[in-house]
């Protein structure tokens, strides 16, 4: 891991947090920081999320309680432990599991090899962890490869509980978009409250995206009738090229009746598929081999392009002292969000640090994106967030990277950007500030909801309103505004 203040220097790191001692960071999100930290009571690592000292409102704490408790019902080998929760000055924060492996979406990003059965193996961990979940109440809300981690013993662990539905909380009852989009059943599409079986849901999107390479987009329906095309490509018999083309089409059925109704039937199904007839025998030590190679690989390339970066400058061209304005950060931050979710802000400031150019960064970002599709449509995105910048600003600030913001299948041919109508000029924290505060009602996709929403607002005051109207519960649709 590398050292996180090359990533995080504005970020002012604790020393300790009660008595942890604090050793780097970890990642950061819209609801708070994950710290790397040490017992030393036990000599134990240990993972610390630490909620934003701007969102230390009753509401945000009472949200981030119980993430942590929806977290500490879930005690079981493949979900990530909570250990502790504890306050630091008038901040909660939440004491895991520190888990030295990597997510399933960067095994994706690195085209990692991995075989039907290994494909199948996580599936039926991730399975397990939720078959346990859901007996005690939890719905995780939002399964998905990045929060998929992988062990190098072969061990699968479900991580991120952040909007995990309790059976008894009275925070829960509204299932408005919460969720990450390409994963999200239809209902919770629609803003129903959700159960289990839209986990299950998620589950069998991420099992077509190992098997089939393919995954839903902008919230539409599940490219079902894809799926056995793309599976006769597979080494499978024709038998099993069916029977797994049966059960990715029930697990992705629109209506939740017809899914399978526990974790426990979907992974039942999925064992008589791999073992038909007699017991089925996951193979750990193969799967641990393909994650201890793929992170062999990412390190690989990492190293590389430290070493490219360092043989450049002692070449005598040194890098160039390129850094992103608030405002910039802020808009990659929300067209990234769309694919990568919470995290994004921390991917661009990572991304950022090593490269020497707008034009650079733009493409590292992009290609932090699996999918061909979606990176063209990041660029897209990001084209059309620059047009209404330079309306509401000029083009003086954002002239710098218009041309690097444009599709790879348009690069070079000479096609403006697109036409803007007129937007309300905000300030980055102004943005960031609201979407964090929406984020607790609605989850990631708060982000996309403001990015679109301040396309239309010509105030602020409109803007604020525009998305308080996606919040369907009354209640919560009063506290939200209060708290602006």
């Amino acid at each position: 891991m590398s050292d996180p203040q090359d990533h995080h220097s504005t970020l002012r790191i604790p020393k300790r947090l009660g008595k942890y001692e604090i050793r780097g960071v970890v990642g950061e999100g819209g609801m708070g920081v994950v710290y790397r930290g040490y017992d030393a009571d036990i000599d134990r690592l240990v993972a610390i999320k630490v909620l934003h000292a701007h969102l230390k409102d009753r509401e945000f704490v009472q949200r981030f309680r119980q993430e942590a408790r929806a977290a500490a019902r879930c005690v079981h080998r493949n979900i990530v432990a909570v250990f502790d929760f504890g306050t630091e000055d008038e901040l909660p924060y939440m004491v895991m599991e520190f888990v030295d492996g990597i997510d399933l979406r960067s095994m994706l990003k690195a085209e990692a090899s991995l075989p039907i059965r290994q494909s199948c193996d996580i599936v039926l961990q991730v399975l397990a962890a939720l078959e346990y979940s859901h007996e005690h109440g939890v719905v995780h809300r939002d399964i998905k490869p990045g929060n998929i981690l992988l062990l190098g013993d072969g061990l699968v662990k479900v991580a991120d509980f952040g909007v995990a539905k309790l059976d008894t909380s009275e925070l829960t009852h509204v299932g408005y978009m919460i969720g990450t989009p390409s994963y999200m059943s239809p209902e919770g599409r629609l803003g129903k409250v959700v159960d289990g079986r839209a986990d299950l849901y998620a589950v069998g999107v991420v099992l077509m995206e190992l098997l089939c390479g393919m995954r839903p987009h902008d919230g539409r329906p599940a490219p079902v009738d894809e799926v056995g095309p793309m599976l006769s490509g597979l080494p499978l018999g024709e038998g099993e090229c069916r029977d797994f083309q049966r059960l990715i089409e029930r697990a992705l059925a629109q209506d939740p009746a017809e899914r399978f109704q526990t974790a426990r039937e979907f992974a039942d199904a999925l064992k008589t598929i791999l073992a038909p007839n007699k017991v089925y025998q996951p193979s750990t030590a193969e799967l641990a081999a393909t994650v201890i190679a793929t992170r062999e690989q990412i390190n690989q390339r990492e190293h590389d392009v430290r070493a490219q970066a360092a043989g450049t400058q002692g070449l005598g061209a040194p890098l160039s002292q390129f850094s992103l304005t608030g405002e910039e950060s802020s808009l990659l931050s929300q067209a990234l969000s769309s694919y990568l979710g919470p995290v994004s802000g921390y991917v661009v400031r990572e991304a950022s640090a090593q490269c020497q150019s707008f034009d650079q960064l733009v493409a590292r970002l992009a290609d932090k994106i699996p999918n061909q599709r979606e990176r063209e449509q990041f660029r897209r995105t990001l084209q059309q967030q620059v047009a209404g910048t330079i309306a509401a600003t000029g083009a003086g600030m954002a002239s710098r990277y218009t041309r690097a913001a444009a599709p790879e299948s348009m690069a070079g041919s000479g096609t403006g950007t697109a036409s803007h109508t007129g937007a309300v000029a905000l300030s980055p924290q102004q943005l960031d500030e609201l979407t964090q505060r929406l984020a607790v009602y609605l989850g990631p996709m708060a982000s996309r909801l403001v990015t679109q929403m301040a396309r239309r607002a010509t105030s602020l005051e409109q803007l604020q309103q525009l998305v308080a109207d996606r919040i369907p519960d009354v209640d919560e649709r009063r506290r939200f505004l209060n708290s602006l």
